[in-house]
């Protein structure tokens, strides 16, 4: 079974790839249980890179930072309010919230340490799931899709080097994807490689 591992983006990838978001992405409660526990007994979080707001406690006060206006509009209105930001920029004072998370998306960041010392900079604890480069760069589908290795975001991919340089690491955790994983991300298919012959999929 494909692991990663789980320890803003240049918004205008996401005006590209991101119309059909809400439609392949979703949360994957058995992932999400993972990263809840992680976060803790937190009472304030904020999630970075935040997307269409996956993965986003419900137990507590959330703030979502998302830069691109195409993912901002596919938030549902339940989810938790946003601000327009990068997380090499955010808004916010020092140690502002108990826990900052960021889920799947420090590859798409302009400077993944100066994002990450960001997050540090306004919690007292950072979540981080991430793909973990050394793993996803041997998924068996990029050799039926080797293009998908050359898209910007997989060039020096950040992984657990550039986290433990920017964070105080204190621990490592691999997730299992599912085989029927329901958020659609790269290797979420391994099991159904059918899909990655759907458009809505590669799109």
């Amino acid at each position: 079974m494909p692991t990663i591992h789980a320890t803003v983006q240049r918004p205008e990838i996401y005006e590209e790839i991101g119309g059909s978001y809400s439609a392949t992405r979703g949360e994957d409660v058995r992932i999400g249980a993972q990263i809840w526990d992680a976060i803790g007994d937190a009472t304030s979080v904020v999630n970075v890179g935040a997307g269409t707001g996956s993965y986003e406690p419900t137990d507590c006060d959330v703030i979502a930072v998302e830069p691109s206006p195409t993912m901002l509009s596919q938030r549902s209105p339940r989810s938790a309010p946003a601000v327009r930001a990068v997380a090499e920029r955010l808004p916010f004072d020092d140690d502002t919230f108990d826990v900052a998370m960021a889920v799947l998306t420090i590859h798409h960041w302009t400077d993944p340490i100066v994002g990450l010392r960001e997050l540090r900079r306004v919690s007292g604890k950072q979540v981080i799931f991430y793909f973990e480069p050394l793993r996803t760069h041997s998924f068996w589908g990029l050799d039926y899709f080797p293009e998908a290795a050359q898209v910007a975001s997989e060039h020096n991919a950040p992984g657990e080097e550039t986290v433990a340089e920017a964070l105080d690491l204190s621990e490592i955790r691999t997730v299992l994807v599912p085989a029927d994983c329901r958020d659609g991300f790269g290797v979420a298919f391994w099991a159904r490689p059918e899909a990655y012959t759907d458009p809505v999929v590669q799109a």
